[in-house]
C-alpha cells in the first residue's frame, strides 16, 4: 500500500512540475484618448517593442492580429513579468498602481493605507515625497523635467515616465 501511494505522489509531483509553464508578460500603462489611465497585459512571447515617429508598436511576427499601437505620448510605463502559469490558479495582489495625467499630477492608488509614497529619479536620488492615511495620494510632478522616475510605496517600486 505505501509503494501504490509513493508511486501515485511521485506521479502526480512530475505532472504538476511538467503542467508549470513560464511565459512572458508586458504590462503596458497608457491614456486613453479620454485622457483616463488603463493598463494593457500582453503575453509577449515572440514580440518586439518598436518606437517610431512618436509611435510605440508591440508586434508579433508569427500573428500581426496580435499587434498593439500606442501615441508616445500616451504611454506611462513599460513592466515585464515572467509568470510561470499552472493548472492551479493563483492570486497576484496588485499594492499600487501609479500614473501621471496631462497636467503633470502623480495619481496613486493603492489595495492598502498609503503610509508614504516617494518618487526617486532614477539615479536614486530622492525627488518628492507625501504621506496619506487613506488609499489614494497624489504627488505634483508638473515642475519636474520629462523622464523616467521611480515611484515606491512600502517595499514595492514602479516605474512611471513623465512626457
Amino acid at each position: 500500500m505505501k509503494k501504490i501511494f509513493l508511486i501515485v505522489v511521485m506521479l502526480s509531483a512530475f505532472i504538476y512540475a511538467r503542467s508549470q509553464t513560464p511565459s512572458s508578460y508586458l504590462e503596458v500603462s497608457h491614456f486613453t484618448g479620454e485622457g483616463l489611465p488603463v493598463v494593457d497585459s500582453i503575453a509577449f512571447d515572440g514580440g518586439e517593442i518598436i518606437i517610431l515617429n512618436d509611435v510605440v508598436t508591440v508586434a508579433f511576427a508569427s500573428d500581426p492580429s496580435k499587434n498593439k499601437t500606442y501615441a508616445f505620448g500616451d504611454v506611462v510605463s513599460f513592466k515585464f513579468e515572467t509568470r510561470t502559469e499552472t493548472a492551479i490558479p493563483t492570486v497576484k495582489e496588485v499594492l499600487f498602481s501609479a500614473s501621471i495625467d496631462k497636467s503633470g499630477l502623480l495619481h496613486i492608488q493603492s489595495s492598502r493605507t498609503i503610509d508614504q509614497a516617494t518618487v526617486y529619479s532614477v539615479a536614486g536620488i530622492l525627488i518628492k515625497q507625501t504621506t496619506s492615511q487613506s488609499n489614494t495620494a497624489d504627488i505634483d510632478l508638473s515642475n519636474l523635467p520629462k523622464g523616467i522616475y521611480l515611484v515606491k510605496v512600502g517595499d514595492c517600486t514602479e516605474k512611471i515616465i513623465k512626457h
